[in-house]
């Protein structure tokens, strides 16, 4: 092979490795989002005490999520097609990284569970029939859908999209509203350096976030002032729901103001209103669009 072809391969092989890499880690980040979403559902009132941990000190050590009364969760997390539990004594073998994470866990006498997620259905049906007896009580292979954007995980991936329903403030979401929320959830996660996250710090910033659309803890209303401007204005009806105003005019024309009330976002909103008092929704439309 003569050096120029030498170098192409390089190349090549360097640039798929790269790929490999970024689709994992888009791998993890998306299964780590969709429990931070259904974990934000099921700790409604104790969101301080769930604390999310990414690449820990641990032999299972993609995903740490640690739960009330200490009780752990240790995820790892792997876009492949072909896998093997392969013998326990074996270094890096997955057989051998969740035998000696179960022994600490014991020693310590610590309440855990140990999951592997893969992409692939056939592969997480091969995984479970294989897993080895010593690995059974404590251990569970699930299937996660790869997707290559967060559009098509919400898209194609119902659970994922069920929890994004009760976890948003708009009511009958379209999907780009679920999509906004997922991705502010991603941001919040990739802003962070994923070390004991907990779940209310989560929440605090998705709060403060415009379009993220979740679901608020306080709920706020309209003033007497800005109602009577909105009523008045001919073919133009409204609703507010979970803090978010959203509008119609006649039969041709809908949408939503992407600030929930209370925020300083909206009160821009409010004051511009009140002081232009609009009296169509043509001119309504240039505040609130």
């Amino acid at each position: 092979m003569s050096t120029t072809s030498k170098k192409r391969q390089y190349l090549s092989n360097k640039l798929k490795g790269e790929a490999n890499n970024e689709k994992g880690n888009r791998f993890e980040n998306h299964f780590a989002i969709f429990k931070v979403t259904e974990y934000l559902n099921s700790y409604s009132e104790s969101k301080a005490q769930v604390v999310f941990s990414s690449q820990v000190e641990a032999f299972v050590d993609d995903l740490l999520i640690i739960l009330e009364e200490d009780n752990k969760e240790f995820y790892q997390i792997k876009n492949s097609k072909s896998l093997k539990w392969e013998h326990g004594n074996k270094q890096k073998s997955l057989c051998y990284d969740f035998l000696n994470q179960k022994r600490i866990e014991k020693d310590q006498y610590s309440k855990f569970r140990l999951f592997l997620i893969v992409s692939s259905e056939p592969l997480q049906l091969s995984l479970t029939r294989s897993l080895p007896k010593s690995l059974l009580p404590y251990t569970e292979v699930v299937f996660f859908p790869y997707s290559d954007s967060i559009h098509n995980l919400v898209s194609q991936h119902l659970v994922f999209r069920e929890e994004l329903k009760k976890l948003i403030a708009v009511n009958s979401p379209p999907i780009d509203k679920l999509e906004a929320l997922a991705t502010a959830i991603l941001g919040v996660w990739n802003a962070c350096n994923k070390k004991d996250i907990s779940l209310e710090d989560i929440y605090t910033h998705l709060e403060k976030m415009s379009l993220s659309f979740i679901r608020p803890r306080e709920i706020f209303y309209l003033s007497h002032e800005i109602q009577l401007v909105l009523d008045l204005i001919p073919n133009f009806s409204y609703i507010v729901h979970n803090n978010y105003l959203t509008w119609k005019f006649k039969n041709t024309d809908t949408g939503i103001i992407p600030f929930p009330i209370g925020t300083p976002d909206f009160e821009e909103i409010e004051t511009e209103i009140l002081i232009q008092t609009p009296s169509s929704f043509e001119a309504l439309e240039t505040i609130i669009a």
